[in-house]
């Protein structure tokens, strides 16, 4: 399919891949320090799936809070309206991807599983080496590789003919990508980034995922969700479902953190590795929580 018509397309998408509004306005209201807590608290509460779904993640060992939360407006008080505002996000993501609509469920559920992985190891990341991110290294994480469900949903045979080139020519998934469509799915996320009217370093994240050096604003921040993307695809949790052999050391969103952070270069790589692997492991109850519905 020629590059014109793919784009195209993506200007037509109005249902799969589209937000829905309230989605929309979450992404850009999540950073707003005037939203009260009892009003967000008390719209979660109207929707019993979405409470439930609240207070298990916020009990579960990715957050480590001491003590048991059993109301929504505790888990908004300690938690933030940001960070609610974020989890509210990937339920209704999740949601999307478990629509009967769906043309090939299998791949969209080895998409939906990277993604979560991707955010968790991210949010790791950041967390551990406090890194300033404000959290949008999770939602970031989420959509780092969007353009790659619009690719799937708009030609799911071609998409297909990609993955056979990722898996037996051992193409990289861009290259592969462009060969079939004309567009990688960095520039197809680059679109829909716009067609969404995301925040800018959101939409910074989904286009320059693979090229971090070129974000024009945040390298950092796209370089922690690339690094993230990167184990996530080394310990199995890609989407094409089995263990990548990437060399995470040589590329570049490694080295951009290392230069900018002095406790990383402090360890080795393995080290690093390591410990980021123990972390993950320690939170795979929420990875699996977030996927219960796929």
């Amino acid at each position: 399919m020629p590059t014109k018509n793919i784009r195209e397309e993506i200007q037509k998408v109005k249902d799969l891949v589209s937000f829905p509004v309230a989605t929309t306005d979450i992404l850009a209201a999540i950073d707003d320090e005037n939203i009260s807590i009892e009003k967000v608290a008390r719209l979660i509460e109207l929707d019993v799936i979405l409470t439930t779904k609240l207070l298990r993640a916020i009990n579960s060992s990715f957050y480590g809070l001491r003590s048991r939360v059993s109301t929504v407006q505790n888990a908004v008080s300690l938690l933030g309206v940001a960070e609610v505002g974020r989890l509210m996000i990937t339920f209704l993501l999740a949601n999307k991807m478990s629509s009967p609509k769906l043309a090939n469920r299998e791949a969209f559920a080895r998409f939906w599983k990277h993604s979560v992985t991707t955010a968790s190891i991210a949010r790791t990341i950041a967390t551990k080496y406090y890194f300033r991110t404000a959290g949008k290294e999770f939602v970031g994480g989420l959509l780092h590789d969007f353009g790659k469900l619009v690719l799937m949903e708009l030609s799911p045979d071609d998409y297909g003919a990609v993955e056979l080139l990722v898996k037996e020519k051992l193409y990289v998934d861009t290259i592969a990508e462009e060969e079939i469509f004309g567009i990688n799915h960095s520039e197809a996320g680059g679109l829909l980034a716009e067609r969404w009217r995301l925040p800018v370093n959101l939409a910074e994240i989904i286009r320059f995922h693979h090229t971090p050096k070129f974000a024009p604003m945040d390298q950092t921040l796209v370089a922690i969700v690339r690094v993230a993307d990167l184990f996530s695809q080394l310990w199995g949790y890609g989407i094409e479902g089995a263990p990548t052999n990437v060399i995470i050391e040589s590329d570049e969103s490694w080295q951009l953190l290392t230069a900018e952070h002095t406790a990383l270069r402090a360890i080795t790589f393995a080290e690093f590795s390591e410990k980021l692997r123990k972390s993950f492991d320690d939170n795979i109850e929420f990875v699996r929580m977030m996927n219960a519905n796929i």
